[in-house]
């Protein structure tokens, strides 16, 4: 084994890998906080000091896909489990969940309008 790639990103979650071995994609969490020891990241439900996004990277490159809005946080050492029609979903850590889907660029490079 070597080293493919690297990035400097926080995840507190187990990866996901997606699609056929040609156009695989690496599926992670990425957490953004003002604290820089994760062992202290609060969930909450008070004091929350961070929050979480998926990402979608390419597995071969690393190279950043698509990058999900930060939400409220995930659990810890959770899944980022597939769903069917492309959907992945996380848990919060406040019991609810959020489902993503990778939506295509807008020609300007913008989001396309929501459908």
């Amino acid at each position: 084994m070597s080293l493919a790639w690297k990035v400097k990103q926080r995840t507190n979650s187990y990866i996901t890998l997606i699609g056929p071995p040609d156009k695989r994609v690496f599926v992670s969490a990425n957490a953004r906080s003002k604290e820089t020891d994760p062992t202290k990241y609060n969930p909450g439900p008070v004091g929350v000091n961070y929050m979480d996004q998926i990402q979608w990277r390419d597995a071969r490159t690393g190279k950043l896909l698509a990058a999900s809005d930060f939400y409220a946080p995930a659990t810890s050492a959770g899944t980022v489990p597939p769903g069917y029609g492309g959907l992945i979903y996380d848990i919060l850590y406040d019991g609810h969940g959020v489902a993503l889907r990778v939506r295509p660029a807008a020609k300007n490079g913008k989001p396309s309008p929501r459908s």
